[in-house]
């Protein structure tokens, strides 16, 4: 700033407002620092000077301004470093975004398609109010700028960010794959590890340097999905590494990709034809939906007085690591669904169709057992009905009831010689499961016969076929006609 001051004094055309402007350059060499409090106010003055018109723009490029304030932002001088805990610098970066959008950066411009010998792209970003640039960028501002990563850094840390700053970083990434490189890495970083209430600004910087169409906007979406090779871990990776103890980063994570896949072409192509990207995005979608149908977390202590619920907190606003099941969170769901591609669902629905038709032509466990009540003749049914009712009635006694009533099962051998407690029934097979019925308790009841002893109650059993004359289920008439 020396030689631009040296430069006014010995200029014989220099008018009032250069030398009003360099004392108040001057201050910058011990009052500003001392006075650290009133910086908004100092900055000020060059922000609203700088909006008369192009010629006050002018002259503040000459006087060097922009490197100058990037100086101070980085306490490099010109004076000592500013004695403020948290200096103001808000109105600093407005100055510097006005100035150096009126410079020409195309020495800086690279296409993506240069080899085909496609030429950069028309910046957009550039100052409306300045139609031509009105120099090329200073050899000092450019090298703080776009050599440098300090400043870069420093303008994004800013909380109060304005929509000039944002502007800027626009500007300097247009067709600028390296200074793209430097923004990214930085919004990645601060993704990664703020603290998750200061998310909100750093998500809307990175969508605005993602939405820049030049044409390497393809390589910043996927860098930032994916990560910057060797440097910083992409949304994906931020998202799989926070699902546990800082929810509410990976949900910020996924709303930022919900609003770029709505609004960015490219995005929503990358996101339907890259398999990759297509996987991780469903299993993030899928992590949101498991997450909010979960049972709500048990309230905090400070609003649990008297049991009453509070309304769900803002996943944006708020400093905790889970999730609030917020309405904000469920429409992002919704959303996010809507931007699933529609591949996975078809491809569910036909192995699903594949696999129908096996359970109909294997048969069941209980189709396999069912008993089949025609094979048996009616005095069979009969003797088996009784056989059934004996085990049941002695499986619901006690064990000491039925060694007074002396109700015991005779075990009788089967046809393989083995001995069996069940009742020989025409060719002495029992193994089918049958239905029992009331009818068939009650006829049970009716065959056996009460002692007149009056210690006890012997129930006895006939385990023989019922005879002609006697009471019986099955009549005698149905039994010799079978």
């Amino acid at each position: 700033m020396s030689c631009a001051a040296a430069a006014i004094l010995l200029d014989p055309h220099a008018t009032l407002s250069d030398h009003l402007l360099h004392a108040v350059l001057l201050l910058l060499h011990k009052e500003v620092s001392d006075h650290g409090r009133h910086l908004p106010h100092y900055f000020s003055l060059f922000h609203m000077y700088a909006s008369l018109g192009v010629p006050e723009r002018t002259q503040l490029l000459k006087l060097n301004v922009p490197a100058t304030f990037m100086l101070v932002a980085l306490d490099e001088g010109p004076g000592p470093p500013i004695k403020y805990q948290y200096p103001e610098l808000t109105k600093l970066h407005q100055v510097v975004s006005q100035l150096i959008r009126c410079c020409d950066v195309s020495s800086k411009t690279q296409s993506s398609q240069s080899q085909q010998g496609m030429l950069p792209l028309p910046n957009p970003y550039g100052d409306p109010a300045v139609p031509d640039f009105i120099m090329p960028i200073q050899p000092q501002a450019a090298e703080i700028l776009f050599g440098r990563t300090s400043y870069i850094k420093k303008l994004i840390e800013d909380a109060n960010l304005s929509e000039e700053t944002v502007k800027l970083l626009q500007f300097c990434c247009w067709e600028n794959p390296h200074f793209s490189r430097t923004v990214l890495s930085e919004l990645l970083w601060q993704i990664a590890y703020a603290y998750c209430h200061e998310l909100r600004h750093h998500m809307d910087l990175l969508l605005s340097m993602l939405l820049i169409e030049d044409s390497w906007q393809t390589h910043r979406i996927h860098n930032a999905l994916k990560g910057v090779p060797e440097e910083r871990e992409g949304l994906f990776d931020t998202i799989q590494r926070s699902k546990n103890h800082y929810q509410k980063r990976a949900y910020q994570c996924i709303k930022c990709m919900v609003t770029l896949f709505s609004k960015c072409r490219p995005a929503n192509q990358m996101l339907h034809t890259n398999g990759e990207v297509k996987r991780k995005w469903t299993l993030a979608v899928e992590w949101l939906q498991d997450e909010l149908e979960r049972r709500p977390y048990a309230p905090s202590t400070q609003y649990s007085y008297n049991n009453w619920s509070p309304p769900a907190q803002s996943n944006e606003s708020t400093n905790g690591y889970f999730l609030e099941r917020s309405n904000s969170a469920r429409k992002t769901l919704e959303r996010a669904c809507e931007l699933c591609p529609e591949e996975e669902p078809e491809v569910e629905e036909m192995s699903e169709e594949g696999e129908s038709p096996q359970p109909e032509e294997q048969p069941t466990p209980q189709q396999k057992v069912a008993p089949t009540f025609m094979a048996y003749p009616a005095h069979a049914a009969a003797s088996t009905n009784t056989a059934v009712t004996q085990r049941i009635l002695a499986k619901r006694m006690p064990a000491s009831q039925s060694y007074i009533t002396g109700v015991q099962e005779q075990p009788s051998p089967g046809p393989s010689g083995i001995t069996s407690n069940h009742p020989q029934v025409g060719t002495g097979e029992d193994t089918e499961p049958t239905m029992i019925t009331t009818a068939a308790m009650q006829d049970s009841i009716n065959e056996g016969t009460l002692s007149n002893s009056g210690s006890s109650a012997v129930l006895q059993q006939s385990s023989e076929q019922p005879q002609c004359g006697e009471t019986s289920h099955v009549p005698c008439s149905t039994v010799d006609t079978a």
